[in-house]
């Protein structure tokens, strides 16, 4: 038995070291993360036949905190689902509210924050060209 936050895997006695080796082997992002700040859950990721990575995350960032200063890989884009907060970025400061959809452009700077007296739960939609990062 293996347990991790991505899930639990069971398997006889017998399989268990040709299951390690074929574990060891798969390399990911870890599908719940707890940060500093807050959390982010990736929901689903993709790779297209033409190279195009697209991730889709739900990130909650707690009452008084911040995301540090970031640069945007690729286009990224929030909308809003609960709560409230600030967006600052290279070109400007947008207050967030629940049911709002922002848009960055590929490398813009931000900073996201929960500094309006409640948290902030947004669902991010990344898309880059898979040889970018």
């Amino acid at each position: 038995v293996a347990a991790s936050p991505d899930g639990i895997l069971v398997c006889g006695k017998e399989a268990s070291e040709g299951i390690k080796d074929k574990v060891e082997q798969i390399i990911t992002a870890p599908k719940y993360e707890p940060t500093l700040w807050g959390s982010r859950r990736e929901l689903d990721a993709s790779l297209d036949s033409s190279g195009i990575m697209t991730r889709t995350c739900c990130i909650t960032i707690e009452k008084g905190k911040s995301v540090c200063w970031q640069s945007s890989a690729g286009k990224t884009s929030w909308t809003v689902v609960q709560g409230s907060g600030t967006l600052t970025s290279t070109s400007a400061a947008t207050i967030l509210k629940a049911g709002m959809t922002v848009n960055l452009r590929a490398g813009e700077k931000y900073q996201l924050s929960a500094d309006l007296g409640e948290e902030i739960r947004l669902i991010e939609l990344k898309s880059w060209k898979n040889d970018e990062l």
